[in-house]
């Protein structure tokens, strides 16, 4: 049986959602990785994703009262966040166009559709966990404006089980790699760098 690895799931769960975005057409930004920590900083575009926690007994808080250690599962919950460019008043303090702010939000709506819809393909085809395996895919929400960005994130929860199942590339499925190179590569670049 294969050992569950978080690094790999986190990983391949970001690759996967670069690959739907991609197959929507949404312009994915030139900077994608998998982020450490909690407080992920807005450089620039991005689209990044994090763990938030790890839940003991699926969806709801942790244990409210004792329960045996056979029946305890665990969930991880990432969250993908998409950062893009809004206008903002220039040095003059003249308000943006509003057909540029309206592009902008439009741009960020197109995100959040597809984050979410991304993250349900992802669970429909099973291609980061086998099936049968529990996932939640939370709201999507908005965030910002801070300073010239703003922002869209969605979460996707699942069990975290030892199966047997390959957690970077699922059996008869092209390596990630292959999927989305400069993504993945990026992505090694940042984790062999930390």
């Amino acid at each position: 049986m294969a050992e569950f690895d978080l690094g790999k799931a986190g990983v391949k769960l970001l690759g996967e959602l670069v690959k739907q975005l991609t197959d929507m057409d949404i312009p994915i930004p030139a900077v994608v990785y998998l982020a450490p920590g909690n407080e992920v900083a807005w450089d620039c575009e991005q689209l990044t994703l994090h763990m938030t926690r790890i839940i003991t007994n699926y969806e709801g808080g942790d244990a409210p009262s004792p329960v045996a250690h056979a029946l305890l599962m665990s969930s991880a919950e990432f969250v993908a966040t998409m950062v893009r460019c809004i206008p903002v008043p220039n040095d003059n303090g003249d308000l943006p166009d509003p057909a540029d702010v309206t592009t902008a939000a439009a741009q960020l709506l197109k995100d959040a559709r597809a984050i979410r819809r991304g993250f349900e393909r992802i669970d429909q085809f099973h291609l980061v966990v086998p099936r049968n395996v529990p996932v939640t895919i939370g709201p999507v929400s908005t965030q910002g404006p801070q300073g010239g960005f703003a922002a869209v994130f969605g979460t996707f929860t699942f069990q975290m089980v030892d199966a047997d199942w390959i957690w970077d590339s699922p059996p008869g499925v092209p390596e990630v790699e292959a999927e989305a190179p400069a993504v993945m590569g990026y992505v090694k670049e940042y984790l062999n760098g930390h």
